[in-house]
């Protein structure tokens, strides 16, 4: 007679289980990290404007923008087939700056956090790491701008090797053409004297 007693209470713990299990699962499966970036570029002069990209390898219906230390919190909702959140930051200062992770929502559970993206807000005056200065003495390569000037000083100067290959070949035609008249001139003379 105890084991009717046991089985309401092991068909709760049944029911319990099997519905508890698949939240378990897609909790423990969380969608796959985003990648963030900055554009122009992670090191930005104080005041200019720099965007934050996430970008998810699956479509999404929420994106997050978190900020280290500050908890500022961005949201961008999805449109269809959207895969990027674009985090537009107009002028930059000094709070600007930090580290940045983006995660994304979508089927009732969220994504694993991004890498960090550290992002330096520097002033005018300072030099930025990409900008190497002057190293060397060696001139750069020619920036796409100065290509119609170089092209126009090669052709001006191809245009003036045909001009004198043109002048020496004109000189020694006549030459030889002046030759063969001398030529035929003096036999011709010879001709009518021994006549």
């Amino acid at each position: 007679m105890g084991g009717g007693a046991q089985t309401p209470a092991l068909t709760a713990l049944l029911c319990l289980g099997l519905c508890w299990a698949p939240w378990v699962k897609a909790q423990a499966e969380a969608w796959p990290s985003p990648s963030i970036s900055a554009e122009p570029g992670p090191t930005v002069l104080l005041g200019q404007p720099v965007t934050i990209v996430c970008q998810s390898p699956a479509e999404f219906d929420t994106f997050r923008l978190e900020k280290e230390g500050r908890g500022v919190k961005i949201e961008r909702r999805a449109s269809p087939n959207q895969r990027e959140a674009r985090f537009p930051l107009l002028a930059t200062d000094a709070d600007t700056a930090g580290r940045y992770r983006c995660l994304y929502y979508k089927s009732g559970a969220w994504s694993e956090r991004s890498g960090e993206l550290e992002l330096v807000v520097i002033p005018e005056d300072v030099p930025r790491a990409s900008d190497p200065g002057p190293v060397s003495a060696v001139p750069s390569a020619p920036t796409s701008q100065e290509y119609p000037v170089l092209n126009g000083v090669r052709l001006g100067l191809a245009g003036l090797v045909l001009l004198i290959l043109a002048a020496i070949l004109a000189e020694a035609w006549h030459s030889l053409r002046r030759a063969r008249q001398g030529c035929l001139g003096w036999t011709q003379q010879g001709a009518l004297q021994g006549v």
